[in-house]
C-alpha cells in the first residue's frame, strides 16, 4: 500500500471519533406510521388479508389485536414470496393518532409473532460532487459516502501539525478554522494564550501568525501539510478538486517548520502538538 493510502486510512481512523460522538443525536430513517413483523414459521403461510389471520387459533390473537386499532392498513412485504421465511412477513400502516412503538410491543407479546419492529425508510448515499472524487478510491473502501449519509462533521475541527499549509488554497479556504475569540489585525492577544492575532492558527516555529509556506516552497518542500489538510477536511461537496472525509470539519493550521530551516523536518512538533491541544482540538495528526 502506497505511503499516501496509509496517510489517508490513518486519518480516517483519527476522525472516526468525530462521527461516532455527533451518533447520539442522529435518528436512522424509520417510517413514522409503518411496522413490520413476522408470525412463526411453523404457522400456515396463506394469509393474504388481515381476516385470515383469524383462522388460525395461534393468529387470532394478532387478528384481535389490529382489529381494535381503528384506521389501519394491514398486508404482506413480499406479494409474491416463495420464501418461508418472506412468505410470512407482513406490513401494518396506522392512522396519526395510533402509537407504532405500543403497537409494536404488544405484538411482540404474542407467541405467534418472531418480532415486530419499525419499517425502515433508507435513503441513498451522499456521494459529493467534486470532480477527482471518482478517483477517491480509499474513500470507497471505508465507505465514506454511506458516512456522509450519517453524519458530516458538524462543528469539528482538526488540528494539522505539519510543515505549513496554504489557507488561501481554493479547496481549504473555506474550510480553516477562524479563532473566535480573537479580533483580527489589532495586534492584540485578545484570547490570553500568549499569540498575537492567531486567527487561523499559529507558526510554532517563526512564532507568527502566518501559517502558509514560505515563497521558496515548491511540490516537494513545505506542501506536505497542505496535502494532508486535504484528506482531511477538503471543502467537500463543492464541486473543486477533491472530496475530504471530514468534509464539514474544519482545519486549525500548526505550522511547525521554520521559513528557514530544513524542510525535511518537522521541528517543533512538540510544540505544535502543545498549541493544538490548548486551542481545544481532540483531533490532532501528526501525519
Amino acid at each position: 500500500m502506497s505511503a499516501v493510502s496509509l496517510r489517508f486510512l490513518g486519518i480516517a481512523f483519527c476522525l472516526q471519533f468525530i462521527f461516532l460522538t455527533n451518533l447520539h443525536s442522529q435518528t436512522p430513517g424509520y417510517w413514522k406510521n409503518r411496522l413490520l413483523f413476522k408470525i412463526d414459521n411453523s404457522l400456515p403461510a396463506n394469509v393474504q388479508k388481515l381476516a385470515d389471520l383469524q383462522r388460525n387459533q395461534q393468529t387470532k390473537a394478532i387478528y384481535q389485536l389490529l382489529t381494535a386499532q381503528k384506521g389501519i392498513k394491514f398486508g404482506k412485504v413480499f406479494e409474491y414470496a416463495s420464501s418461508t421465511e418472506l412468505d410470512r412477513s407482513f406490513r401494518v400502516t396506522l392512522p396519526a393518532n395510533i402509537d407504532v412503538a405500543d403497537l409494536m410491543r404488544k405484538l411482540e407479546l404474542i407467541p405467534a409473532v418472531d418480532y415486530a419492529e419499525r419499517e425502515p425508510r433508507h435513503k441513498g448515499s451522499l456521494v459529493p460532487n467534486d470532480p477527482s472524487y471518482s478517483g477517491q478510491y480509499a474513500m470507497g473502501l471505508i465507505q465514506a459516502a454511506a458516512a456522509f449519509n450519517i453524519h458530516t462533521g458538524g462543528n469539528a475541527f482538526v488540528a494539522i501539525v505539519d510543515d505549513a499549509c496554504r489557507i488561501t488554497h481554493q479547496d481549504l479556504a473555506a474550510n480553516i478554522r477562524v479563532n473566535p475569540n480573537e479580533i483580527p489585525g489589532n495586534l492584540i492577544d485578545d484570547d490570553g494564550n500568549g499569540k498575537v492575532d492567531d486567527m487561523m492558527g499559529w507558526d510554532v516555529a517563526d512564532n507568527d501568525s502566518n501559517v502558509n509556506p514560505p515563497a521558496s516552497a515548491n511540490n516537494n518542500y513545505f506542501s506536505h501539510g497542505t496535502h494532508v489538510s486535504g484528506i482531511a477536511c477538503a471543502v467537500t461537496n463543492n464541486g473543486v478538486g477533491i472530496a475530504s472525509i471530514g468534509f464539514n470539519c474544519k482545519i486549525l493550521p500548526v505550522k511547525c517548520t521554520g521559513n528557514g530551516a530544513d524542510p525535511e523536518f518537522i521541528d517543533e512538533g512538540f510544540s505544535g502538538i502543545d498549541y493544538a491541544y490548548r486551542s481545544g482540538a481532540r483531533v490532532i495528526s501528526c501525519s
